[in-house]
């Protein structure tokens, strides 16, 4: 069985991350906090430890073990048929997020399914215009409710929310 940071190695190897990019650091939390919320295998640890900050959820246990695998990087590749569904699930969710009439760069698009998936799941909101209002507060670039509402329509559709 792998442990969670062998998991967090073949992740950053699909995604590519990079430590020296403050963007693939906060796309690297939301990537782990949504796959985390999908019960992917062995990132249990991790969904403990997200707490909502500037950028949404952010868990301190993952920026260590990031930082630590980035120094000893030996990493395997490939998944599990499991694995490779939630993956996707969650691509695509950040591809349905970044396109529409109101575009998002990627990162931002990670941080909105991450955002709502925490609101939804940790605070309990679920009515779509308070969901609207405090991510509009928290985040002034989210000022588009149609892209609000339609991400958050599909995170229901896809049984994610």
């Amino acid at each position: 069985m792998s442990n969670r940071k062998e998991v967090l190695g073949k992740l950053w190897a699909h995604f590519n991350f990079s430590l020296n990019s403050l963007v693939d650091r906060i796309v690297l939390q939301k990537t782990i906090y949504v796959l985390s919320y999908l019960n992917y295998p062995n990132l249990g640890d991790y969904k403990k430890d997200f707490a909502m900050y500037i950028h949404g959820p952010y868990s301190p246990l993952l920026a260590h073990d990031a930082y630590d695998l980035s120094e000893n990087l030996k990493i395997k590749s490939g998944f599990s048929e499991t694995e490779e569904e939630k993956v996707s699930l969650f691509e695509e969710s950040v591809k349905f997020a970044a396109e529409g009439n109101n575009k998002l760069e990627h990162f931002m698009a990670c941080e909105l399914v991450a955002d709502i998936i925490f609101l939804y799941s940790n605070e309990k909101v679920r009515d779509e215009n308070k969901l609207f209002e405090i991510l509009k507060e928290k985040k002034t670039y989210f000022n588009d409710s149609a892209k609000v509402f339609a991400v958050a329509n599909f995170l229901k559709e896809k049984k994610i929310i």
